[in-house]
């Protein structure tokens, strides 16, 4: 079969700006990309052809849809159109549709909770949503490589969400008193601050600035500090003097899993405890204290060798009292709740053990059928974690669904639920 190609000459190299609704041609009339969609007036008179030559199918989104264009005009085979260099949604029609309701109250964007919602009465009643500024596809679901989860339109490695996760449970958990005022939002541990749509506290994915404080009264890992994120791991985090993050708790004992961490500040919070060794697998340079810094807080003596002359200053007025009762250990079994949850394709499960305990951890489905066993071993005493990655006994892929993960260690006992998403 005789393909034919189509020849584009450039007529114009001046862009100019048009405005006007996308059609769909239901007949291409000349026969090639120049004549799949045109613009077309509020009058409805036709305007112009349109083409977009880098991906005609970018426009498929904006079909039935006022927008502003800018372009060039281009000859294509047998007909003239604009081949557009820019595209963006209008609001300034002159004839809006009168709807009932506000088209945002009855409309939700799952994919993609953080994003905000722009009603547009060009045309129909619509309900345009927008993270961080740019137009986004509710209805899109972004898939993931294995051992990473999407966040609001990005991937993130779940090892090292569990990690800031670690943190904020560990600064609830510690019960510290920052003698806080009822008047005072931004006083806690975490700080709350931190969760206020309003915060300033930026992350940097992939060279690009964005926010995720969402206001639900709970501080989450992409809430915390300011974050630098490339290729889906986390590269720096600051929450330290100027950055009130205002947590406490041990240091996460798997601190040392954040391998692509370049620079570490957490400075004049108010970890305790003692630093654990792992902390000297990781590639920073500990001698720069713009890439590493914990001075300021309760942390006690002995310090790992890679730190000790890089600790700074620390109150310990604590911890002969902390070296009798080891907070480096738990004080209770406790099995923390699943993160992320709900999870696509992996999870991390932690729990404390406060003594050398032999350990069973299972996961079964709403009938109470076993799944899998992750855990079935005796373990020392410790802040532990395991990941699950849906799949069962035989490493074939699980549906999604509730499920449930149970922990047996020595006389204690707990299960929780979970919900894997597809």
């Amino acid at each position: 079969m005789m393909k034919r190609f189509l020849l584009f000459l450039m007529l114009s190299t001046t862009l100019f700006a048009i405005t006007g609704y996308v059609r769909f041609s239901e007949v291409s009339v000349c026969m090639d990309n120049c004549s799949i969609y045109y613009l077309e007036d509020e009058n409805g008179e036709f305007l112009s052809w349109i083409t977009y030559l880098d991906s005609i199918e970018i426009l498929d989104n904006y079909n039935d849809r006022f927008v502003d264009i800018e372009g060039d005009t281009v000859q294509c085979v047998e007909c003239e159109a604009i081949d557009i260099t820019s595209i963006m949604l209008s609001y300034e029609c002159q004839t809006p549709v009168n709807c009932f309701v506000d088209p945002c109250v009855v409309s939700e964007c799952t994919s993609f909770p953080a994003a905000e919602c722009i009603p547009n009465y060009c045309g129909g009643c619509w309900a345009d949503y927008y993270l961080n500024g740019e137009l986004i596809n509710c209805n899109q679901t972004l898939l993931c490589d294995e051992g990473y989860t999407e966040i609001n339109g990005h991937c993130f490695y779940d090892n090292d969400l569990a990690i800031l996760q670690n943190m904020i449970d560990n600064s609830y958990e510690s019960g510290i008193d920052l003698d806080c005022e009822d008047w005072d939002d931004y006083c806690g541990s975490p700080n709350p601050y931190m969760d206020d749509p309003d915060s300033w506290f930026w992350k940097i994915i992939d060279g690009q600035e964005y926010y995720f404080s969402d206001g639900d009264s709970i501080v989450e890992p992409l809430e915390l500090g300011i974050q630098e994120w490339e290729n889906g791991r986390l590269t720096s985090i600051m929450c330290g003097a100027y950055i009130y993050c205002q947590l406490s708790g041990p240091i996460p004992e798997n601190i040392n899993e954040l391998t692509e961490i370049e620079q570490l500040r957490l400075e004049y919070n108010y970890f305790s405890g003692y630093i654990p060794e792992s902390i000297c697998d990781l590639n920073i340079n500990y001698e720069d204290n713009l890439s590493f810094d914990l001075t300021g807080n309760l942390i006690c003596p002995p310090y790992p060798s890679c730190i000790e002359d890089y600790i700074g200053e620390q109150d310990t007025v604590n911890c002969e009292q902390v070296s009798i009762i080891d907070e480096a250990l738990p004080i209770t079994y406790k099995l923390h709740n699943a993160y992320p949850n709900p999870f696509n394709p992996v999870t991390t499960l932690r729990y404390d053990l406060p003594e050398q305990s032999t350990v069973n951890i299972i996961i079964y489905n709403m009938l109470g059928r076993e799944v899998k066993t992750l855990i079935n071993q005796t373990q020392d005493a410790g802040y532990r974690s395991v990941l699950w990655d849906a799949t069962n006994n035989y490493g074939k892929p699980v549906s999604a669904g509730i499920y449930l993960y149970q922990i047996q260690a020595g006389e204690y006992i707990s299960t929780k639920k979970m919900v894997l998403l597809k």
